[in-house]
């Protein structure tokens, strides 16, 4: 499984970009295939990833449509099919073959925190 951390600072100061650092290289024994870290003032992620399937290849964590909302995790869906027609039919450019993790900020983009009620697998994500 992959590693990934999450840094909020309640108080709006800005996140240690160092210790986010520290943290996520700290993970690379859970993700030695990629690392990656976004800041956004008092929210820092950092993602170690490991491939485990083909549509990781191009997988980039943390990661975001719109600059706006931003994910990282762990996720294996089942039902990918489904859910890849689901996001279709509500407009969504996606397809079978991009990564869980995109298929997971879709729906969020579409159907808010009820994306989860559509989702089934193994994952953890922020």
């Amino acid at each position: 499984m992959s590693g990934f951390v999450v840094l909020y600072n309640p108080d709006g100061s800005p996140v240690d970009a160092e210790l986010l650092e520290q943290m996520t290289v700290y993970l690379a024994f859970r993700g030695p295939d990629a690392t990656g870290i976004r800041i956004c003032g008092n929210i820092g992620m950092g993602h170690a990833l490991l491939q485990t399937t083909f549509d990781q290849e191009c997988e980039k964590q943390p990661c975001s449509i719109d600059e706006k909302v931003w994910i990282t995790g762990d996720i294996r869906l089942d039902g990918r099919g489904e859910l890849v027609r689901l996001l279709q039919a509500v407009g969504r450019k996606i397809s079978i073959d991009d990564p869980d993790i995109m298929l997971v900020l879709h729906g969020y983009h579409a159907w808010g925190q009820q994306v989860l009620d559509r989702i089934s697998g193994d994952f953890s994500f922020a």
